[in-house]
Parts: C-alpha cells; structure tokens; sequence
C-alpha cells in the first residue's frame, strides 16, 4: 500500500530530533553533493541540540568534495545494512528519495524499532519516513533545510550556508535546470550579502575538475550512441575500461549523463555502468527536453528521482541487455503515456 504523500510540520519534525538522544543517517550509496552538503547542515543543527550523531556512507566520499564542504565526519565504506541500529533511536534521511538506495545493492531494508525522517525535495519521493518533510518544488534538500529551519526559527551560520549554496548550484547545474527558484537567487544574494564569496566559489566548483572525471568523459563519449529517429541517445561504462582508465565507479562525482544531455535533437539520454557487483547497472537519465519525464522509466526499475534527472541499479546478464531492457522501458513509459 503506497504511503500518503502529507507533511509534517516543521514543529513536529524539530520537536521529534530534539526529544531523540543518539541520530544516524546514511547517505544515498549514489554520491551528490546535495545529500552530503545536506548532512553537514544537519550536524551543525543536531550539535547545537547536545545530540549525538553519526552517519554512513556505503562508498569512498571524493576527496574534491571532502575539501569543498570540509565534512570528515561521515564513517566510509560502510554498508548500512551492516549496522546495528539498536544503538540509536532517531533515524535522518536527507536526499534520499527511496529508502534502500542507501547501500550499493539498492536492497537496504528499513528497521522496525526506530523512528524515521524523511527530509528530501525529490519528485519521487515515497514518504517512507514516520514523519517527513517532502518539498518537490524546492531546488535541493538543503534548501528544504532552509525551509525546515526557518519555520522552526533555527539560525544557519556562515559556514553552512556555504555548503548550502554549493548544493543549489549543483543541483540546479548553476541555476540553469527549470528547478530553480526565485527564492534559490533571493537566498544566494542574501548569502552574497553578508559575505559568501560567490564568484570565487563559482570558480572553485567549475575549475577544479578532476581527471579521473575527465576520463570518465572520454569513455562517455567513446561510446556514444544515437538514435534520432526515437529521440534518444545513450553511452556506457564497463569495468573493463574502468580498469583500463585506473578508474573506480565511486572515483565518478559527476553523473554521467549530464555529459550528454545538452545534445540537440532528442528528448532523453541515459548512461549505463556496469557495477562490481555481477549482474548490477547502473542507469542514469537525463532530459534534453523539459516536457520529457525520466523519472517514471527510472521508478520501472525501482528507482526515480525528478523529472529531468533521475536514475536506478538494474539486474541483466550483460550490458547489452541493461541497455536493450532501458529502452524497451523508454516505449513502455512513452506508449502508456500517450493512452
């Protein structure tokens, strides 16, 4: 039975963190800077209650990042699945649109005897939580933190509000995706205002590529392929050239199909990256046109995420089948659409 999709207050989410004693929470197994920015902001307002807290992460963080939002906090190549959740009583999730995406096998299995927030603006968002806070119309989970402590009458410092604006722009590929707000530029100038740097952290974010995300882009484009006919494009990623690049999947902080998806001529691209795991890929979806939803092909396979952009692990025998399997989803969707 699919949960009802209402809110909690911003009173009763504050009321039920602060009467808590020991939180955790685990990051989404697929890294963004959203829902690690998103943990940082929430420490600093936990810390300020006298709670204790700890969080996961089912992967390596990126060192770009961990020098970017300065959070080392998080325990690392942790499956969460392994934890023992006895220990805590409140359970935070932040970005998460689907509750078992926070181990790498996409098969985490929500514990019984623990209360849960789902704090998230995802499009797809299932309201798992025992209490949440879902603003799809907001631009990332951090400003959803925004929201959520400005109603509670909870101050954001400096510091956070850094590692809030490094959220927006990524998430809003710079103010570019029609998810952007007039309220995400109220904010960022009023940030602006009281002394963010905002030209420098523009510069931070854009000029300090890695290489291993350079050669990420080379196989993308390698093996790019197109179909103007249907309006799609597509690439892919094996170990075999990940092992060929010196490359690890964790190593990719940017999401592959956000290389392809300003390709004219199409309405969707997809990307899928075989998986350590045997038999797991991992697909991700980006729209060329706004109109074009991916994130109904994504919830196919048990993933989602939002309109524009979104993505899911998927069970085949090799890559060509993971390939052939998303586009025969991409009709399936298209055709029921359409009825």
């Amino acid at each position: 039975m699919e949960a009802q999709k209402i809110n909690n207050t911003a009173q009763e989410i504050i009321e039920a963190i602060k009467n808590s004693k020991r939180v955790v929470t685990c990051m989404d197994a697929r890294f963004d800077y959203d829902s690690y920015c998103a943990i940082a902001v929430m420490r600093t307002a936990l810390k300020s209650f006298g709670l204790e807290y700890e969080a996961y992460f089912d992967g390596i963080i990126p060192n770009v990042a961990k020098e970017l939002v300065k959070e080392y906090e998080i325990k690392e190549n942790f499956n969460p699945s392994s934890v023992d959740f006895s220990q805590y009583d409140l359970m935070i999730f932040l970005d998460t649109s689907t509750s078992n995406h926070i181990n790498k096998e996409f098969t985490f299995v929500l514990p019984e005897n623990i209360k849960k927030i789902n704090i998230d603006h995802h499009f797809s968002n299932s309201y798992y939580g025992n209490l949440n806070y879902v603003y799809s119309d907001e631009s990332s989970t951090c400003t959803v933190l925004v929201k959520l402590f400005k109603e509670a009458g909870i101050i954001i410092n400096g510091e956070q509000e850094y590692n809030i604006l490094i959220a927006m722009l990524l998430d809003t590929n710079f103010f570019q995706h029609n998810t952007t707000t007039p309220q995400d530029l109220r904010l960022t100038a009023d940030m602006w205002d009281r002394g963010l740097n905002y030209i420098d952290l523009i510069r931070t974010l854009t000029f300090n590529d890695t290489l291993k995300n350079m050669k990420m882009r080379a196989i993308v484009f390698n093996n790019l392929r197109v179909d103007y006919d249907n309006k799609f494009a597509y690439s892919f990623i094996t170990q075999g050239e990940l092992f060929k690049h010196d490359l690890k999947w964790e190593d990719i902080t940017a999401p592959p199909a956000d290389e392809l998806k300003r390709l004219s001529g199409v309405n969707f691209v997809f990307v899928v990256t075989e998986l350590k795991t045997p038999g797991i890929y991992n697909l991700s979806m980006r729209s060329h046109e706004y109109s074009y939803s991916v994130s109904p092909i994504a919830e196919k396979f048990g993933g989602g995420g939002h309109r524009i952009a979104a993505g899911a692990n998927i069970k085949a025998n090799n890559i060509e089948e993971a390939i052939n399997t998303v586009i025969s989803m991409a009709r399936q969707v298209e055709n029921e659409t359409k009825k």
